[in-house]
This record gives C-alpha cells, sequence and structure tokens, in this order.
C-alpha cells in the first residue's frame, strides 16, 4: 500500500471514530474495531499534528456519551493502556476520574500514575509514570488542564470574580479560594464566583451546589464541558445563561484541544444561549 494510500485510509478510520462518538447507531463494539486499528498499523502517528506519545492522541477523543458501563470502559481502557496511555489520559478521553480507571485496571496502589511495576508489566507497557498528585479531571487544580487565562479575563472583566471555589495555592483566579483539601462542595460561596468544576464523575455535584447558590443571591459563573445529553445538564444548566463557545479550549499549558466543546453558564442569569464567538477576540 503507497503511502498516500495509506494515510488516507488512517485518516478515514480516524473520522468514523470521531463520528462514532458523536452520531447514534454506532456501536460500542465498531469504536473498539476502529481503535484496534489506528493502533495495530500505528496509524495513529500519522493523524495531524502527528503524535509520538499515544497519550496526547487519546486525549483527542470523547467516549463519555456512551456512558459506558464498568466491562465496557475496563475493555477500552485496557486497549489503551497497552497501546501507552497513562490512566489519566485514559480517563480524560473515557470522561471518568483517574482513580475510576486506576481501579478498572487494578492499579490502585500509587507509584507515579497510580501503577504497579507488576501492572505495567502484566499490561504491556513501559510508559513513564506520571505525577500522582491529581486527576486531571480536578480542571482547576492541574497546569494542563487549568482554566484558560484568555477566557478568564474577559469573564473577570464582566463579572469581577471574588471567589474561585475550585483551585490551588499555584493557580487560583481569586484572592479568595477553595483547594481540593477546603473541599468547596461543603463551603459556602457568596459574592461573583469562578467555578471550573472536576469533570469527572462529581461534576453533577458541582452545578447542583452553584445553582442552589445562585438561589442564594451569589453570581457563580461555570465553565463546562458541553455535554448536553446528561443529567446535570439538564435539571441545571439549561435554566442558567449558556455560552457556547466556539472551537475546543486548550486548557492550561496544554497542546492539544480538549477532545469535548466547552460552554460557559451564568446562574442565576435569564435562561438564554448564546453563541459565543468573539470572546477570544476581545
Amino acid at each position: 500500500m503507497s503511502t498516500a494510500i495509506q494515510k488516507e485510509h488512517v485518516e478515514r478510520t480516524y473520522g468514523r471514530l470521531q463520528m462514532a462518538t458523536q452520531v447514534s447507531g454506532y456501536t460500542f463494539d465498531l469504536v473498539c474495531e476502529l481503535l484496534e486499528t489506528l493502533i495495530d498499523n500505528g496509524g495513529w502517528r500519522e493523524i495531524a499534528p502527528g503524535y509520538t506519545d499515544f497519550g496526547k492522541f487519546a486525549r483527542t477523543l470523547d467516549f463519555s456519551p456512551f456512558n459506558l458501563e464498568v466491562p465496557e470502559r475496563k475493555r477500552l481502557a485496557e486497549k489503551m493502556k497497552k497501546a501507552g496511555a497513562s490512566n489519566r489520559a485514559i480517563a480524560d478521553a473515557v470522561g471518568v476520574d483517574r482513580k475510576t480507571i486506576d481501579r478498572d485496571l487494578g492499579t490502585n496502589v500509587p507509584l507515579g500514575d497510580g501503577a504497579t511495576k507488576e501492572t505495567s508489566e502484566h499490561l504491556g507497557t513501559n510508559v513513564p509514570p506520571e505525577s500522582d498528585s491529581m486527576s486531571i479531571h480536578y480542571s482547576s487544580e492541574t497546569d494542563e488542564w487549568g482554566t484558560p487565562q484568555g477566557l478568564f479575563d474577559v469573564l473577570n472583566a464582566e463579572f469581577k470574580f471574588t471567589l474561585d471555589v475550585c483551585a490551588s495555592t499555584d493557580n487560583a483566579k481569586c484572592e479568595r479560594f477553595y483547594s481540593e483539601a477546603d473541599d468547596g462542595l461543603t463551603k459556602q460561596w457568596s459574592g461573583s464566583c469562578w467555578m471550573n468544576p472536576p469533570y469527572g464523575e462529581q461534576i453533577g455535584k458541582w452545578v447542583t451546589k452553584a445553582y442552589e447558590t445562585a438561589k442564594e443571591g451569589a453570581t457563580v459563573v461555570c465553565l463546562v464541558p458541553a455535554r448536553v445529553d446528561t443529567g446535570w445538564w439538564w435539571d441545571y444548566c439549561r435554566f442558567g445563561e449558556v455560552r457556547f463557545l466556539r472551537g475546543r479550549l486548550k486548557f492550561g499549558n496544554g497542546d492539544n484541544s480538549a477532545p469535548f466543546p466547552s460552554a460557559v453558564v451564568v446562574f442565576l442569569r435569564k435562561p438564554q444561549v448564546i453563541w459565543w464567538e468573539g470572546w477570544n477576540a476581545k
């Protein structure tokens, strides 16, 4: 097969894989088959802009719309792990927190990225461990997936935030902030609040807290994945002002765009939908 034909085949396979996560009718088995094809022939390296790290490639995928059950999630995680993805990258692609993937792969004993020497060898990878300090889904707590500064600056000029409810000492956006250790879900929020919540299984609790806090008089501006099929979106987000962001954000110091679209939700402004194209031009 010529190089040009092979590249075309790879791009077509990747396109089908991307479509499978966004269009109903595609089965999970087909998704696994397409992913295996890209892994087995090394085609993932040919996808623009060109990847040498499978973990970075994996973060261009978004399997969260499938709402995978445990057996399916484990099957997908094992395929990506064998290809060299870290537990953190797998969690991002699947749409759960890193600890969930640790449990799925049986890597609960912390050693770098939550793996043990034995389990890494069993899964056939010698990927260097990443820091275990935080799952990427606690997005305000990481440099790679932290709040995009440009977006925050535009919103801060409008709302003049006084509290960052999900932050750390290193990247807090406000002088007042709650860290993971503080557990912002248990604290009182007041004034003008910025919220870039954990993107894993706990996100619904944070959105609920934001909505209920706004009912008590605070303003809460949330940066969340635009997953309009989820319960937390239907139960809360649609009752705020929703600003859909054009394109996909690059969080913090990340090299690649996020594998999901994003939206800003403002509680409790009058419910309306805004297609916010111009924020990054301001």
